[in-house]
């Protein structure tokens, strides 16, 4: 007995929004390598180059702070929500970078906050990298986790390529004047990565599914149970006990061997 088509196409796709996940992670890490020097020297005059390294640093800096806490929070609670929780971070994270320039001079503070929020979020790789591995069948999860990792590498490289795509617009763009900030080149990767979390996040209230390697094995000794007792003759009054099971009420496998070879038999 195998497990069932539905059940195993509702299951990848769950592990291709966590994949979707990981992905959006890695490019809002190198989104914004290839504007912050030039946007940072916009928004401050006296822009220093070690400052922008802490600029850059700060993402990495908020990552390794939550991380711990966030596969802490998975063990214990349904992992849609830790991971909803950081998706609504990143995105403020984003919508601060976005308008970072609209606080003049203190923008520079914006900037690495902003950046810093951003890692905060993006402590979710741990919750990718922990349901990779138990969402996967021991003969799926070295693709998986393989499959994983190089969905990071290309996020890291298609960030700096999606920023390029903002370069049209120029330095002005267009300037909202209510905000006093303005959807530019340097801009632009803000405001798409921020898109990019709510699509995430539409994902996982939509169409993600947790499922473990326990709870999938469990199913298909159920169904193979049943398999046996309905070829057994004693289907009839097994199916139910067992239908009861795979819905996550509380009885036993053991009570349903009981029915099949219990009895005396």
């Amino acid at each position: 007995m195998m497990e069932r088509r539905g059940e195993r196409y509702r299951r990848y796709l769950s592990i291709a929004i966590m994949l979707f996940s990981m992905l959006g992670c890695a490019i809002g890490f190198s989104i914004i390598f290839g504007s912050v020097w030039p946007y940072y020297q916009k928004i401050d005059g006296s822009a220093s180059k070690s400052f922008l390294g802490f600029i850059v640093a700060a993402f990495s800096f908020g990552q390794l702070l939550t991380s711990p806490f966030i596969g802490m929070w998975s063990n214990y609670r349904p992992i849609r929500e830790p991971l909803i929780i950081t998706l609504i971070i990143v995105i403020i994270g984003y919508s601060l970078y976005a308008y970072a320039e609209a606080f003049n001079h203190g923008g520079k503070w914006v900037l690495i906050i902003s950046r810093f929020i951003m890692g905060l979020g993006a402590g979710n790789v741990a919750l990718a990298r922990s349901y990779m591995s138990s969402a996967t069948l021991e003969t799926e999860r070295n693709t998986a986790m393989s499959l994983l990792a190089s969905t990071q590498a290309l996020g890291f490289i298609l960030g700096p390529a999606l920023g390029l795509l903002f370069q049209p617009l120029g330095k002005d763009g267009v300037r909202w004047p209510a905000t006093k900030s303005s959807f530019n080149l340097y801009t632009g990767p803000g405001f798409l990565g921020a898109l990019l979390s709510i699509i995430n996040i539409i994902m996982v209230v939509c169409f993600f599914k947790e499922y473990t390697v326990h709870g999938i094995k469990k199913r298909l000794r159920l169904r193979r149970l049943l398999y046996c007792c309905v070829n057994g003759g004693r289907g009839e009054e097994t199916k139910p006990l067992i239908e009861k099971q795979l819905n996550g009420e509380n009885c036993t496998i053991a009570t349903g061997c009981k029915f099949c070879w219990g009895r005396g038999g």
